[in-house]
């Protein structure tokens, strides 16, 4: 027998092998086809979000709940978003469920109540649209405006985006197609996905049950940097400082189509283009200090989000005083003296 002849045979063999095992994995391990999202509520989101190769997942167009619609057919909340009038000022809200709202009507969504609460501005009507969307971070949200926000033509964006750029990138909800990425940062993510690599692994994840159990045997396995955040802070301070130049850019280019009666698009140079699409070098910008970025949490929300003021003293505290937790969990006798610590938010005298 010659090679050519034992090559074929082995090949044979191997294609055999392997089906036999595909088969095999899907009688008595299967594993379903990786969803985009893995949300609290997934009983209610699995048939509502969509893959997308920018975003990592979107919102299904038309969706209905208790027969109303929840999105119209850009996949945002809300009534249809029309052509822009000359006279209307409009505002892009960009953020996550809570800027979504899938629990009140529309009208009771910030995004609807500051449209109606500021009627007209400068004599133009003031037309604000929902872009929220669940589980999105600072990062989905920058890079939604510039591949997509802009073509609504808004005069201002407004931006709303916390919890979720904080969680560990270990916690970021996506499914298998991602399990062994979830140590990335999104921009990390959103950079690997463009390679051949993960292409050729995202085809595999849908089309092979072999593949998928292969794929979360790795994933379980892995060991990723849990203090990793999916917008890390030097990410956050880049998209923020970004975003108003994202904006000017969107309405120059406004003013050129309405002069030249031409596509939007059509009118970027090679060099704007590239500040469109996140292939845009943001701006450079620092971080806010810890401290600030803590009173500003605090302002805002009421509580802090991203760290603690005593987070420095914590091997110290941990020492010396009694965490709020075991005091919770009744570690202790009544009558029993404990050491506590805190800081004095307000002093009146």
């Amino acid at each position: 027998m010659n090679r050519g002849v034992q090559w074929l045979l082995k090949a044979i063999a191997t294609i055999v092998l392997v089906f036999l095992l595909e088969i095999g994995s899907r009688v008595l391990w299967p594993v379903d086809p990786p969803k985009p999202l893995k949300i609290a509520g997934g009983a209610v989101w699995s048939d509502r979000i969509l893959p997308d190769p920018l975003l990592f997942w979107r919102l299904r167009p038309h969706i209905l709940e208790n027969g109303q619609p929840l999105t119209n057919r850009l996949g945002l909340r809300g009534p249809e978003v029309p052509p822009k009038r000359h006279d209307e000022f409009r505002i892009l809200s960009l953020g996550e469920s809570t800027t979504f709202g899938r629990r009140l009507a529309y009208e009771d969504t910030y995004s609807s109540l500051i449209q109606e609460g500021l009627g007209s501005v400068a004599g133009q009507t003031v037309r604000v649209i929902n872009a929220g969307v669940p589980a999105y971070t600072l990062f989905q949200g920058v890079t939604y405006l510039e591949h997509r926000g802009l073509t609504l033509e808004p005069d201002a964006v407004l931006v709303y985006f916390g919890y979720n750029d904080f969680i560990p990138a270990t916690r970021r909800g996506l499914d298998i197609s991602a399990r062994t990425q979830s140590g990335r940062t999104d921009r990390e993510l959103f950079r690997h996905r463009k390679s051949a690599g993960f292409q050729t692994s995202s085809w595999m994840l849908d089309h092979s049950n072999l593949f998928r159990l292969g794929a979360v045997i790795a994933g379980g396995a892995a060991k990723p940097d849990p203090s990793t955040r999916r917008v890390p802070a030097a990410d956050r301070a880049r998209l923020l400082a970004g975003l108003d130049e994202m904006v000017a850019l969107g309405l120059h280019l406004r003013n050129e189509q309405a002069e030249e009666q031409s596509d939007l698009f059509a009118l970027l140079s090679e060099e704007e283009s590239a500040k469109v699409a996140l292939r845009v070098e943001l701006p450079e910008a620092d971080p806010l200090p810890p401290r600030q970025r803590l009173k500003l949490e605090k302002e805002a929300l009421g509580f802090y989000l991203s760290g603690h003021p005593l987070d420095p003293y914590r091997p110290e505290l941990e020492k010396l005083a009694v965490s709020s937790g075991r005091l919770r969990e009744r570690e202790f006798a009544d009558g029993a003296k404990v050491t506590v610590a805190g800081v004095v938010a307000h002093l009146r005298v």
